[in-house]
């Protein structure tokens, strides 16, 4: 099996060869967006999102997409955000919350996670995190 990337903003679609890459890979998970925006950036999806959803379902690249949780932004913008840049689109590969603790911010806690949980019930595939991450924001929650 060809490796499954992650994909977002730090991957800038121009400089991309997507024949390349799409001929590399067995399946793309794109972010959809980093909390309600990038402070000092953008509002709303990550802003390569459109385009890199674009270039890999035309190629027939199983996609899907995540979103980083913030503790610092209102939960329901996160939540409305998600939905809005995924709504209509075909997630062969789910949607999956990334839980990690952000450099010099505010530290996602437990309780937020859970909330987000809560609220895209029918929407989250999984949990996109490693042990340490999860360990530090949920404690002794099996992961």
């Amino acid at each position: 099996m060809k490796p499954i990337l992650d994909i977002s903003y730090y991957q800038s679609p121009d400089s991309i060869d997507y024949d390349l890459m799409s001929a590399a890979i067995s399946g793309v998970i794109i972010r959809a967006a980093y909390g309600s925006g990038v402070p000092n950036r953008w509002q709303g999806a990550d802003i390569t999102f459109e385009r890199h959803y674009a270039e890999f379902t035309k190629r027939g690249v199983p996609v899907g997409a995540y979103q980083f949780i913030t503790e610092y932004q209102p939960l329901a913008e996160q939540v409305g955000v998600a939905m809005n840049a995924i709504n209509g689109k075909t997630l062969k590969l789910g949607f999956w919350a990334d839980v990690e603790l952000e450099n010099n911010a505010e530290p996602l806690t437990k309780s937020t996670v859970d909330q987000y949980l809560m609220a895209l019930d029918e929407v989250v595939t999984g949990i996109y995190t490693s042990k340490v991450q999860w360990q530090r924001i949920m404690g002794s929650t099996p992961y």
